[in-house]
């Protein structure tokens, strides 16, 4: 046993010192492990076409390298000499999966597209608004992959795009010396982005201007007149005042004024003058004058009257045959005396005036009806009326008739066969 004991004693000592003396040999190498392998880092970007292909290129590797896409329907990829190159299919992004012989893979994005820039028919937005007035703008993409998105960085600034790629931006100053900005970032389908800036300012004018500084019109007693004047030049914020209680005004953000009132009487004209004042406390004035008049209706109005041939009969601008009613139309000829209209039992609707068919102011015209139109009755009964046939094309008639009754002029028209 102590022999034994001995031998293998000595055979520890040995394999140690020659363990040892390998560990400080030099000159003696260890073997190398295998490369990982490594592709380009950034996402490759691929062209559609037939002679657009790309290289996607390996940094290291074991070679024997294999690659496939994980969506041929947008890029396909076959190696070539060792060299993995990638044709592209459609736009979208896919991956691109490459191995090596080693057993080593890497997973890689690519892009395909036609083009690998959003290019824009502008790269500055500035536009000028009234204060507080919503204003657009239009940017149009000239070049891209389509699947537009576009984003503003102001919430006061809203953009949108179309399927074509026209951007509509909106936005507004809601100060005189600070314009409204924003920036708006356009993305296609595959990531590709760009940038535009949008200034939106206030307008600034030191003059205010109106496009009338003297209106006249007609207005026909106890009815409703209405004029419009215009702001051609100001700093948005506008205000209006009349000085005369009878005329109302009221103004838009845009600058139009509205006139309105009631001329009361057939002897005074209606005079008012109206002030406008601007965010900058710029003014203008203009001079109303509203002239009593007797004809029921403007040049513009009987054309629009004699533009329909239809048979029908108004009054006071409303139709006066209730729909549904199969009334009996009045075209007689007698006792020297035209009348015209229509009968519905108790209810009607009768013009009558001299032996004439012919265009004119007719004489001796009379005007009654019984009518019931919400909330109340209409009740005439041989109001003396002006009345005038203001076309006879041979076959049919058109006539206008005016009356004054409690201070209110009333107008009415009809059109009939001859």
């Amino acid at each position: 046993m102590k022999i034994i004991y001995k031998t293998m004693l000595l055979s520890v000592v040995v394999l140690s010192f020659f363990s040892c003396g390998n560990d400080d040999e030099p000159g003696i190498d260890t073997p190398p492990s295998n490369p990982e392998l490594m592709v380009a880092e950034d996402a490759l970007f691929v062209r559609i076409g037939e002679d657009t292909g790309a290289e996607l290129e390996v940094l290291q590797g074991g070679g024997e390298y294999n690659a496939f896409s994980t969506n041929e329907n947008i890029a396909k990829t076959e190696v070539v000499d060792g060299k993995i190159m990638i044709k592209g299919i459609s736009i979208g992004k896919t991956y691109i999966v490459v191995s090596d012989k080693n057993g080593y893979y890497e997973k890689k994005p690519i892009l395909v597209g036609l083009t690998d820039v959003i290019e824009l028919d502008k790269t500055e937005v500035k536009i000028e608004s009234l204060l507080n007035m919503s204003v657009y703008a239009t940017v149009n993409i000239t070049k891209g992959n389509g699947g537009y998105k576009v984003v503003s960085d102001n919430p006061k600034v809203t953009v949108s795009v179309s399927e074509n790629g026209a951007i509509t931006i909106m936005g507004k100053p809601e100060d005189i010396e600070t314009p409204t900005t924003a920036l708006v970032t356009v993305t296609d389908a595959i990531g590709i982005t760009s940038v535009f800036d949008v200034c939106i300012s206030a307008h600034r004018t030191d003059v205010l201007k109106l496009d009338e500084t003297n209106v006249e019109a007609e207005g026909a007693v106890g009815k409703a007149f209405s004029v419009m004047i215009n702001v051609v030049d100001g700093n948005g914020g506008y205000k209006v005042v009349s000085n005369n209680p009878e005329v109302s005004v009221s103004v838009t953000m845009s600058g139009a004024i509205k006139v309105t009132g009631i001329l009361k009487s057939a002897d005074t004209d209606l005079v008012a003058t109206i002030t406008v004042t601007d965010i900058l406390n710029l003014k203008a004035t203009c001079q109303i004058r509203i002239i009593p008049t007797d004809n029921p209706y403007t040049e513009e109005e009987i054309q629009t009257i004699l533009s329909n041939s239809s048979r029908r009969y108004y009054l006071d601008d409303r139709d006066m045959i209730t729909p549904g009613w199969k009334v009996n139309f009045k075209n007689v000829q007698q006792n020297m005396r035209i009348t015209y209209g229509w009968e519905y039992y108790d209810y009607h609707f009768l013009l009558t005036f001299g032996n004439d068919r012919s265009e004119g102011k007719k004489i001796d015209a009379t005007f009654s009806c019984y009518n019931y139109y919400y909330p109340s009755f209409i009740i005439y009964e041989e109001e003396p009326v002006v009345l005038e046939i203001i076309k006879n094309n041979g076959s049919r008639i058109w006539g206008v008739f005016s009356f004054t009754k409690d201070a209110v002029l009333h107008r009415g028209y009809f059109c009939d066969s001859i």
